[in-house]
C-alpha cells in the first residue's frame, strides 16, 4: 500500500532585533485573538525603509514601553506568517525598548528621516505603481494641495456594530497577560481630500485612522459644534503654507491595491516655529 508523505514543517524565521523609529500609529480596535491592536509604521535604522508593526496592544503595554511619535524603539521582529504584505512584521511586544525621541523642535532632523526614507514617493499614482510592479504597501505621499476636509457623524449601526465587538472581546476568558480595557467608540470619520503633483492625478479621499486626530475629537465629544471644531483643527493641522506635510498610506491584507491614509505629520517649516498637534 502507497502510504502518504509526511507533512513537511517549516520553522518559522527566527526573530530579529531591529531598530526603528516610530512614526504614526493608528487608532486601536478591538482583536478577539490579542485583545486590542494599535498598526503602528515606524522607519527601520539600517535600511531606511518603512515597516507595519503588528500587533501591538498599545494600551495594555506596561508604562514603560509606551512609545511616541519620532521615539526609537528596538524590538525583536520577524515575518507575519499570515501577513503577504512584506512590509509587515510581527512585533514580540514583550521586547520592546524605548529609546530616545526627536523632539519637534528639532524639525529638520525629522524632516531629513522622512524625506530620506526609500519608500518616499511623489505621489499617490507613484505609490501605486510601486504597489503593481514591487508588492509596496505602505509609503509616504506630499500632497501638492489639500482641496477639503470634513468630519462626518458615524451611524448608530456602525456603533451598535462596535459595541457588539467590544462585548465579544470583553467577555473571553484571559488566563494570562492583561485584562481588556473598553476602547472609546470613535464617533467620528475623518475625510480628507488632496491632489497629487502627478498628471494622472484626479483627487484622492481617504479616512484618516491617526491616533492623534481621535483624541482631538475626544475633546469635543459633548461640544454642540464639536463638527466645526474638529474641521478647524483639521485645517489649522493640514495647512500646506505653514508645515511641510507627510501622508503615511498603508494598504490593506485584504485588498492590497486599496490604500488608506493611516496618519500624517505636519512638519513646521524653517521659517515658522510653532509646533502642531501632528508634529508631537
Amino acid at each position: 500500500m502507497e502510504s502518504w508523505p509526511h507533512a513537511v514543517r517549516v520553522a518559522p524565521d527566527p526573530p530579529q532585533l531591529r531598530r526603528i523609529l516610530i512614526v504614526d500609529k493608528v487608532y486601536p480596535a478591538y482583536s478577539k485573538q490579542y485583545l486590542e491592536v494599535a498598526c503602528t509604521g515606524g522607519i527601520q535604522a539600517d535600511d531606511h525603509r518603512l515597516v507595519r508593526l503588528f500587533p501591538i496592544p498599545f494600551r495594555l503595554l506596561e508604562v514603560e514601553q509606551r512609545f511616541r511619535k519620532f521615539q526609537w524603539i528596538d524590538c525583536e521582529v520577524r515575518p507575519d506568517p499570515a501577513d503577504p504584505r512584506p512590509s509587515t512584521l510581527r512585533v514580540s511586544a514583550d521586547t520592546i525598548r524605548v529609546g530616545t525621541a526627536i523632539p519637534s523642535e528639532q524639525s529638520e532632523e525629522r524632516r531629513q528621516i522622512i524625506t530620506e526614507c526609500k519608500d518616499h514617493f511623489s505621489s499617490v499614482e507613484e505609490l501605486l505603481r510601486a504597489n503593481k510592479k514591487h508588492q509596496t504597501s505602505i509609503g509616504i505621499v506630499q500632497p501638492a494641495e489639500i482641496i477639503g476636509v470634513r468630519a462626518v457623524l458615524k451611524t448608530e449601526a456602525e456603533r451598535e456594530e462596535w459595541l457588539e465587538r467590544e462585548r465579544t472581546v470583553m467577555s473571553q476568558p484571559v488566563l494570562f497577560g492583561p485584562h481588556p480595557k473598553p476602547i472609546d467608540f470613535p464617533y467620528l470619520a475623518f475625510k480628507v481630500t488632496w491632489r497629487c503633483d502627478d498628471k494622472e492625478c484626479k483627487n484622492h479621499t481617504m479616512n484618516l485612522h491617526s491616533w492623534d486626530i481621535h483624541e482631538l475629537a475626544r475633546k469635543y465629544i459633548r461640544d454642540p459644534q464639536r463638527i466645526e471644531k474638529v474641521e478647524e483643527a483639521m485645517r489649522k493641522m493640514l495647512n500646506l503654507e505653514k508645515y511641510d506635510l507627510f501622508l503615511f498610506l498603508g494598504n490593506f491584507r485584504t485588498v492590497q491595491v486599496n490604500f488608506g491614509l493611516m496618519s500624517a505629520i505636519s512638519i513646521v517649516k524653517p521659517e515658522i516655529k510653532s509646533p502642531t498637534l501632528f508634529d508631537k
